[in-house]
């Protein structure tokens, strides 16, 4: 397990919080043209201004694949904490889901072989991880570390 960093072997233990920040924000042969929204302005102001969203990704039937180690049920099975975004998001997306769990080890040694290869490089790891963590932060799931 040489060369890879806690930071991230931090990436493997947030791995499904992780793909569903990253499917969120999916890019790479997705279609927007047709899927920007208008909403009327509900902070005062003008009546008939509108505030655009960005618009939904169709990401047409593409199927994402996340593996995550433990914690499959939650995503999974419909009384599961996720579930219920994982089944708006595959909707507003128009993608698909399919969970893989993996013993901790495999995760280790893909992340380590896409790194090697090029699938994925190590600020893309970074930038996940520190976007992960900030979210977790932010929401109070994990502590400020202590300074010393």
């Amino acid at each position: 397990m040489s060369g890879i960093s806690v930071k991230r072997l931090m990436a493997l233990g947030v791995s499904g919080l992780l793909a569903l920040t990253m499917a969120a924000g999916c890019g790479g042969g997705g279609d927007t043209s047709s899927n920007t929204s208008k909403t009327p302005n509900s902070q005062g102001g003008d009546p008939s201004s509108t505030v655009v969203e960005k618009p939904a990704m169709d990401l047409k039937g593409r199927v994402i694949e996340v593996r995550m180690f433990g914690g499959l049920e939650t995503f999974t099975e419909e009384d599961g904490a996720y579930y219920n975004s994982v089944k708006e998001t595959e909707e507003k997306y128009k993608c698909t889901f399919n969970f893989v769990e993996m013993p901790i080890l495999d995760l280790i040694a893909a992340v380590e072989q896409a790194l090697a290869d090029g699938t994925l490089t190590a600020d893309a790891l970074d930038a996940s991880v520190l976007r992960v963590l900030q979210l977790k932060l932010a929401h109070g799931i994990v502590p400020l570390p202590e300074t010393g």
